[in-house]
């Protein structure tokens, strides 16, 4: 449902829980180019909370996302991706505006233009109703003219849902994309990055392969699935979302898996010698090629662990990534073959 907070409201509960500034209607929210009275909160994330609040000179509604003050790292983050966005028209482009950015009580703040209403949120209102294939079309191709402009600076939006493509004008069904704040640039990806909602994931990141920009082209479709049936596309587990695929996509193409597999079958067959003394050891493990992907610029998570601790975790992730993963749509083909025999 969609978020409407009253000031009081979060003054008394999610201020305390998630370190954010406590907001009144006598706050008066300092910015480097405007001052805000905040109104109401009408959203709220992991990384931060979003307030509508109009500005004093001009009375003008505007959006602020106030970031959590101990994600000082998210909140760089997305001022840089902000400041790189500035070089598209975002009118033309169908992106979200943004005004400027500045810190309020030890907290990143960022001032975006005031939309409508989520996709998310759009759907909900109507108890699910799904949307024409006509009114598909026309946000699907305001969405591709979103994608090709990040594509042309080289910037991966990485997070595209029905939450965050908002409607400027419901009655003609303009939208803009918004949320930044897990965007990344395409020369900064490292294969293994678990990025994505696990229902608008693309398949090679749940995979673990190499990947490009062309994931926030799969996440689309998803959100086109969501805008005809009503309901989220894919199930909200990878394991799922690979089993729906295969039913009806089909198995992909070995070359996509041999190399994951190949190297997972062959750390099985160390692990399983039958020779005590001739198995391999946790050292010649963590020894191997593999390595331990760093996350996102975006993610909180630290970097600083030690060399041991970094080797040991690559032979857990490269388990985890690529065996389990790949191993999944084997057993799943198997089990179809399987099926298959029976029957005859």
């Amino acid at each position: 449902p969609h978020i409407h907070r009253t000031l009081y409201d979060l003054g008394n509960t999610r201020s305390k829980l998630y370190n954010f500034p406590k907001l009144s209607k006598s706050t008066i929210i300092r910015g480097r180019l405007s001052d805000y009275i905040p109104e109401a909160i009408i959203g709220e994330g992991s990384f931060g909370q979003v307030a509508r609040c109009r500005n004093v000179a001009t009375q003008e509604l505007v959006a602020i996302k106030i970031i959590d003050k101990y994600q000082m790292k998210a909140g760089k983050s997305e001022i840089r991706v902000m400041d790189h966005l500035r070089q598209l028209d975002p009118d033309k482009n169908n992106l979200v505006r943004f005004n400027e950015h500045f810190r309020y009580k030890r907290s990143h703040c960022l001032s975006f233009e005031i939309l409508d209403i989520s996709l998310f949120d759009y759907i909900a209102g109507r108890r699910c109703k799904s949307l024409t294939l006509m009114e598909i079309r026309v946000i699907t191709q305001q969405m591709l003219v979103a994608l090709d402009a990040l594509k042309s600076i080289g910037l991966v939006h990485g997070d595209i849902k029905p939450d965050n493509i908002m409607l400027v004008d419901r009655s003609s069904l303009n939208v803009k994309l918004i949320d930044f704040g897990l965007a990344f640039q395409t020369s900064q990806i490292k294969k293994g990055w678990l990025v994505q909602n696990p229902s608008y994931r693309a398949f090679e990141v749940m995979l673990g392969l190499s990947f490009n920009e062309g994931i926030d082209m799969w996440s689309l479709g998803c959100v086109l699935g969501f805008l005809h049936i009503g309901n989220h596309f894919w199930p909200n587990n990878e394991y799922g979302v690979m089993k729906r695929i295969i039913d009806l996509i089909g198995q992909p193409d070995n070359d996509l898996l041999i190399e994951d597999v190949q190297s997972f079958i062959d750390l099985l067959k160390k692990m399983f010698e039958l020779d005590p003394q001739k198995r391999i050891s946790p050292a010649e493990s963590s020894s191997g090629p593999a390595e331990v992907p760093a996350g996102p610029p975006s993610s909180s998570s630290s970097s600083s662990s030690s060399s041991t601790t970094t080797s040991t975790s690559s032979s857990s992730s490269s388990f985890r990534s690529t065996g389990e993963r790949s191993m999944a749509l084997q057993q799943h083909k198997g089990r179809n073959s399987q099926a298959e025999s029976l029957a005859e």
